[in-house]
């Protein structure tokens, strides 16, 4: 065989290699982006134990607005001294009986419920928040995920390619028509992108573990993502502004809710303890056999509290603190998701404007370049350093590639997640 010939076969069994990753076993489950959503709705943890936070401020409303039970109070005579005879209930002992009611002032009742609404809310805001946090946190390991097997589908052809190309030049250097170098350099360079495939399989694992979780799946089955990835290609923020970006975070954010909920919430409470100053009333009735100045005595008992040394101070300046408090936190996070909103704004606008300049050139330069090289490797114009070095090249690129796109999805879901609505749709 000559040197041309050997070189020829060589090219050949490099382009007949296929994906070894194609298969699916039976141990995986295939998932679009939309079904993990669908399976994390159903069954996350984290959300159904939030939810128990709604159920029970629901409760907490509920109470709020019961009124008091009355209180009974009965007294009865049972020893008189005087005849040294135990009494019992009977016509000539005494018989006392009282019942009292609490009356709260100044709108204690109402206000306690408004709060106790006002926590509700807060309990309602706080599950939608971490609703939107967890379903980013789906969405960014998701895409990890898939990029990671997209990697790994390029690992496989390599290796597979370079098992075959090492064995055929081994071949050919027993029989004395390649050098020892171009063999070496072949197994270093194949060694190199196993030990590269093991790194991926390291973060596909890590990222399956993270992404069961999530799903709450206990099935033991790796989750394999599947998209339609001209789809994803296409999804571009260009039609997007600042101000219909802006606008929708101010609008939808749930952690801003939270915040000026909280403000609401210190002013209710401020509210509250200004009317806790007044005295509640105890008002009732009162019955009495055979114990006053007539027989049956019946009257009406008033009872409250003279608010002379304790009129609620400490609690009322405390409350006014804790508003001022709440109302700062609430302007410095206002500020902060403004800047958070045109930060991920510029983000996304740079990192798609890279990944367009990027995928233009990978899909024409790189296939034209291919082409060449494999041409010029053939008719044995280029060395075999050159072929390896174009090779690396290849890896390196295609790497980058994916990793900008990763970036570029996950940029596009952190406007989602600023906006605090799904403003692109996977």
């Amino acid at each position: 065989m000559t040197v041309k010939s050997r070189f020829i076969l060589l090219i050949s069994l490099f382009l007949s290699v296929v994906p070894v990753f194609s298969q699916v076993s039976g141990d995986t489950i295939v998932l679009t982006l939309p079904e993990a959503e669908k399976m994390f709705l159903e069954g996350n943890l984290s959300i159904l134990a939030k939810k128990y936070d709604i159920d029970a401020a629901k409760a907490s409303v509920i109470q709020a607005k019961l009124w008091n039970n009355p209180v009974v109070q009965i007294e009865q005579n049972v020893y008189n001294p005087v005849v040294r005879q135990y009494v019992g209930i009977s016509p000539s002992g005494e018989t006392a009986i009282q019942v009292q009611h609490l009356i709260y002032i100044a709108g204690k009742r109402n206000k306690r419920i408004a709060i106790e609404k006002t926590n509700l809310q807060i309990a309602e805001y706080e599950f939608y928040d971490l609703l939107r946090t967890l379903k980013s946190e789906l969405r960014s390991t998701f895409f990890d995920l898939y990029f990671e097997y997209r990697a790994l589908q390029v690992y496989d052809r390599e290796i597979n390619a370079l098992r075959r190309l090492s064995e055929a030049i081994s071949a050919q250097y027993e029989k004395g028509n390649a050098s020892l170098r171009e063999t070496i350099r072949i197994r270093a360079l194949l060694l190199d992108v196993e030990k590269d495939r093991i790194d991926v399989l390291s973060s596909i694992n890590r990222e399956s573990a993270d992404i069961n979780v999530l799903l709450n799946n206990s099935s033991m089955r790796f989750i394999i993502p599947s998209a339609d990835s001209s789809s994803w290609k296409n999804l571009s923020a260009g039609g997007l502004t600042l101000q219909q970006f802006s606008d929708s975070a101010f609008a939808n954010r749930y952690d801003l809710k939270i915040y000026a909920a909280d403000t609401l919430l210190k002013q209710q409470e401020y509210v509250l303890q200004k009317a806790m100053a007044y005295p509640d009333i105890y008002w009732g009735t009162a019955f009495d056999r055979n114990g006053n100045f007539i027989h049956n005595y019946n009257a009406a008992t008033l009872q409250l509290e003279i608010p002379l040394f304790n009129r609620n101070q400490g609690n009322i300046k405390a409350a006014q603190s804790h508003m001022a408090e709440s109302s700062a936190l609430y302007r410095q996070f206002t500020s902060r998701l403004g800047n958070d909103v045109m930060t991920a704004y510029r983000q996304v606008a740079e990192t798609e404007k890279l990944y367009r300049i990027f995928d233009a050139r990978l899909t024409a330069e790189m296939d034209t370049l291919a082409g060449g090289i494999i041409e010029n490797f053939a008719k044995k114009n280029i060395s075999m350093l050159e072929f390896i070095d174009y090779y690396q090249t290849y890896k390196s690129t295609m790497e980058e590639y994916y990793q900008l796109w990763n970036a570029h999805m996950k940029n596009l879901d952190r406007i989602n997640y600023v906006s605090g609505t799904e403003l692109f749709r996977f």
